[in-house]
């Protein structure tokens, strides 16, 4: 049982198009029932607030806040609301957008299905497993850089792969661009260019190594130069020289504040708001760039001192990306759960199996959502693991595919890991979990015929 070729003379197959309707209907009916429990505000997240600023100020010329040159929020989503309606305070024109995006990187999805597979039944049932995934569903209607980052991560991966299956430079450049391009959306890719170009070094083994070496200099080279350039503006405006003062606040009153409370036994959230509004008098006179470089200091000192717990809280951050359902920010965007407190204070203190066991016995209605969200990103797990058996034949791909899954959860974990850190994997997942239904489906047919052949 396979579906059939993609196109037929010049119609697009039905199957990808069904996908790609069907991403979309599911879209927009998460907006509409948005709507209806929680009014337009509904789509709007707790960090929009933090991307509409700086849009505002871009309005009037400049990248900044009352405080001064804007260091926290790079300017790659802001200019994306402001290019889609949130200028002339329409968002739903740019949930629209968003909507559009998450459809075009479900074409994604099946394009590099195609080049990894050679196989485009694989491919379309790819798309189509991508097109109904709740985390990819939820997050992208709602005012998050998710949508426009993961679609940016996928040309990148896009291009990769057709570097390594046709080693020239314009792959590889498009996929310097476009990973460059996703470090502005989210900096969580910071540091992307340069695994990525280490693994240019070794790959692929029909080029030879100094060819390898060149390309993979002029790989990182380009992702410097574009990245580094809002780190020159960054040091230039303020003295700060990091790329987001972000990962080191975080540092400080997340990781830091992590190794803390579990040190003393405290409540993480207690911790984080007491180091985020500590009294330090002699800081009255610092810069910017002086007090977050503090904070950077102070965090690594903690968590050096504290290696083996940090290592702990780290992987369990980690697997709450990978396996946190993330039902009760759903139900809260939904109005059917608290918008203040809840389970993020007992994920980080006791961890996502006692938390999840208290919900079923406390929160029915969390129990449900969450049990049924669970079971379906274990069914995608599942089908992804026997997916990757069948794409062993091409390995490079495989294994680079697998490094950029394992950097993103990677770079997510800590005490602030949760569920939605896992969007950027989810089209990786999706993609093999659709070789694994594949392989799946032809096993059942080929056991219904067997049968039929003894009857």
């Amino acid at each position: 049982m396979h579906a059939p070729s993609v196109r037929t003379g010049d119609r697009l197959n039905p199957y990808l198009l069904g996908a790609l309707a069907t991403a979309f209907l599911l879209r927009a009916f998460m907006v509409a029932v948005l709507l209806y429990t929680s009014g337009v505000q509904g789509v709007f997240s707790p960090d929009a607030p933090e991307y509409l600023a700086p849009m505002h100020d871009m309005l009037r010329g400049s990248f900044s806040t009352p405080n001064g040159p804007e260091l926290k929020r790079t300017p790659g989503y802001p200019i994306f609301l402001m290019l889609t309606g949130m200028a002339g305070n329409h968002p739903l024109l740019t949930v629209t957008c968003q909507i559009l995006l998450a459809c075009f990187s479900v074409f994604l999805v099946y394009r590099i299905g195609v080049l990894l597979f050679q196989n485009e039944s694989v491919a379309v049932l790819g798309a189509g497993l991508y097109a109904i995934e709740p985390i990819s569903i939820f997050y992208s209607v709602l005012l998050f850089a998710e949508a426009l980052f993961t679609l940016l991560i996928l040309v990148f991966v896009y291009q990769v792969i057709q570097y390594l299956r046709t080693p020239s430079w314009r792959p590889l450049l498009w996929a310097a661009l476009g990973l460059s391009a996703s470090v502005y959306v989210k900096p969580i890719a910071y540091y992307l260019p340069v695994f990525s170009a280490m693994g240019f070094m070794f790959l692929p083994n029909s080029v030879r190594v100094p060819a390898r070496l060149l390309r993979a200099g002029a790989f990182l080279g380009v992702c410097i130069i574009l990245i580094g350039a809002w780190q020159v503006r960054n040091h230039v405006e303020t003295g700060y020289s990091g790329f987001t003062s972000l990962s080191d606040t975080q540092l400080y009153t997340y990781n830091a504040a992590g190794v803390l409370a579990h040190r003393e036994h405290l409540d993480f959230f207690a911790e984080r708001d007491k180091l985020d509004h500590a009294a330090h008098p002699e800081q009255a006179n610092w810069t910017i760039a002086q007090r977050l470089a503090f904070q950077k200091h102070e965090a690594l000192r903690i968590i050096g001192q504290n290696r083996m717990l940090y290592a702990k809280l780290h992987l369990r951050g980690m697997l709450t990306a990978l396996l946190d359902p993330a039902g009760t920010d759903m139900l809260r965007h939904l109005g059917l759960y608290p918008t203040i407190g809840g389970l993020e204070s007992m994920v980080v203190n006791q961890g996502i199996l006692k938390t999840m066991w208290w919900v079923l016995v406390h929160k029915p209605l969390v129990s449900m959502l969450t049990i049924a969200i669970g079971l379906i990103t274990a069914i995608y797990y599942v089908l992804a693991i026997l997916g990757m058996a069948s794409a062993r034949k091409h390995r490079e791909i495989l294994i680079v595919m697998l490094l950029i899954a394992f950097y993103f959860i990677l770079v997510a974990g800590g005490p602030a890991g949760m569920g939605r850190y896992r969007y950027p994997i989810m089209p990786i997942v999706a993609l093999f979990a659709g070789s694994g239904l594949a392989k799946f489906i032809a096993s059942r047919c080929q056991g219904q015929i067997s049968q039929a052949k003894i009857h």
